[in-house]
């Protein structure tokens, strides 16, 4: 090999890690809202020669081979992909990319910062926006968002399942019923008749089917899936309080109380406004105190008190 050729290696001379270019075109697609099962990224160099994802992001890839955990791994990818693409995707693409990363507040500084009066009047927009409220336990607000969204386009899947969600939380499962089952068989993998796929497949994100943490979970509870499937699940909903709680619940009905308890505590620290979080990881840890470790997790018990009383709860 040349000198100059030794500088200006190409796609095809380096060892491709399929692991990871694999993570990266599933991550580059979602911190776009691309819901694509086949999606590719398209890279290249300053002199527009094809590379790959770890020519690219050769630090991403360093750094992401001591992190274990899908939703961290996520994190560090998107803060890089922001250097070069979050002043440029659109708005409802940003509250999607802050929302997923469990930045929910981050986005709606973001919108408050550059968010324009015209936003408010695409349904895109609308159902980023009811997400992210949903996200915060701020229901009433997102349920206008999303029926506003609706009401603009009424076959935007997004809108619709955003819309469910809300509805199902706030009481009203029979309308939410029926929006899910009407989105299930509007959707392109449903059409093509195709009875190749499990619960996963029905919710993940690329397969545009039923991406929703609530119907995730009904899915789960009515078929009585074993812990593997919720582990399984976990990490397509792990931006979201409701799913965490659900999955917690879960554990302490079979029997994993300390695993469940941990996972609360989490839940309620990263999303302090989720009252069923912090309520029960408190009651829990109450529980655990006086049946066991009078002492233990103090400090988390206190934190929690604080929360609730700051609530009222």
């Amino acid at each position: 090999m040349g000198f100059f050729d030794s500088l200006f290696q190409n796609k095809s001379s380096f060892d491709e890690d399929k692991t990871f270019t694999d993570f990266f075109n599933r991550e580059f697609a979602r911190y776009f809202s691309i819901a694509d099962p086949d999606f590719q990224a398209d890279l290249d160099n300053k002199f527009g020669d094809p590379v790959l994802p770890q020519q690219a992001f050769p630090s991403v890839y360093e750094e992401l081979k001591n992190v274990e955990k899908p939703w961290d791994k996520r994190a560090i990818l998107f803060a890089a992909l922001d250097q070069h693409y979050l002043m440029v995707v659109e708005r409802w693409q940003a509250i999607e990319r802050f929302v997923v990363d469990r930045f929910p507040e981050k986005a709606l500084k973001f919108i408050k910062q550059f968010g324009q009066p015209e936003d408010f009047d695409d349904a895109e927009f609308l159902a980023s926006y009811a997400r992210c409220m949903f996200v915060l336990s701020r229901l009433d607000e997102g349920l206008k968002y999303a029926e506003k969204a609706v009401s603009i386009d009424s076959r935007s899947r997004r809108a619709q399942l955003v819309l469910a969600d809300i509805l199902h939380l706030k009481g009203n499962q029979s309308r939410a019923h029926e929006i899910y089952k009407a989105v299930v068989a509007s959707s392109k993998l449903a059409k093509s008749g195709s009875q190749n796929f499990g619960l996963y497949d029905l919710v993940c994100f690329r397969n545009d089917i039923a991406h929703s943490s609530v119907y995730a979970v009904g899915l789960l509870k009515s078929s009585d899936a074993p812990e593997t499937e919720w582990e399984k699940v976990a990490p397509e909903f792990h931006h979201c309080p409701y799913f965490r709680s659900q999955y917690a619940f879960y554990l302490i009905k079979s029997g994993k109380g300390l695993k469940a308890l941990n996972n609360l505590v989490t839940v309620a620290k990263e999303f302090p406004t989720y009252k069923d979080a912090v309520v029960n990881a408190h009651s829990v840890i109450k529980q655990y105190q006086q049946q066991s470790k009078p002492d233990a997790m103090q400090q988390d018990e206190l934190y929690l008190r604080s929360l609730m009383e700051k609530e009222k709860w």
